[in-house]
């Protein structure tokens, strides 16, 4: 369990790494990315990776069920730390409002 402890902090580092360099490529007017207070880190990444590392191995192991499964845990991840950033640190970080097919913003 441990692992999946030390798995959640570097993929939640890497994300904010990949995060901020994308920002800087691409000239993107918020090139600040303040993901967890002080700390460089994303947690949506990590708790996507450590859901998908989670998967049993029957899926993780086969492709055409290890995409649409990464694709739902991952879609679940972000929408649920959205909510839970939004929730519990009054911190709106996405606003999908103006898009079709949102969720309350999400």
């Amino acid at each position: 369990m441990a692992d999946f402890f030390w798995y959640f902090f570097l993929y939640s580092f890497v994300g904010f790494l990949f995060e901020v360099v994308y920002a800087r490529a691409t000239h993107s007017p918020k090139q600040d990315r303040k993901c967890l207070y002080l700390l460089p880190l994303c947690p949506v990444y990590g708790l996507g990776a450590v859901l998908i590392l989670l998967l049993p191995p029957a899926v993780r192991d086969n492709p055409l069920l290890l995409l649409p499964a990464a694709a739902v845990l991952c879609t679940a991840a972000e929408y649920l730390m959205g909510l839970f950033y939004e929730k519990a640190a009054r911190v709106p970080f996405w606003d999908y409002s103006h898009l079709p097919h949102n969720l309350g913003g999400r």
